[in-house]
């Protein structure tokens, strides 16, 4: 339980698993677009350049190994791609409660 906790208690890391938990497989590229329009609440078209490099790198460098590390995701950091590996419902639960208090740009259904 402490290992599935630290892995949502950053906001990048939920907003990773909220588009995983949807998408089951993604590239880091698409991930970055949805956390970086998600994390500074705009829509993916209006995000600069800026913005989504510094949330690509934030994936690639600390977010992406610390779920990797929980076996939570797998990622691949040579083809880029990111595949939800937990299909646990009581991360399934906490993500859905997270979410009711998240801004509408990082929605879990």
């Amino acid at each position: 339980m402490d290992r599935l906790l630290t892995s949502i208690a950053g906001h990048r890391r939920r907003y990773v698993l909220y588009y995983v938990v949807q998408n089951e497989i993604t590239t880091i590229d698409r991930l970055a677009e949805h956390v970086a329009s998600a994390s500074n609440d705009v829509p993916k078209r209006r995000l600069t350049e800026e913005q989504f490099e510094e949330t690509r790198a934030g994936l690639t460098h600390s977010a992406l190994p610390q779920l990797r590390e929980a076996g939570i995701v797998d990622y691949d950091a040579r083809s880029g791609t990111v595949r939800y590996r937990q299909q646990s419902q009581i991360l399934s639960r906490l993500l859905r409660v997270c979410a009711d208090f998240e801004t509408p740009a990082a929605s879990f259904d």
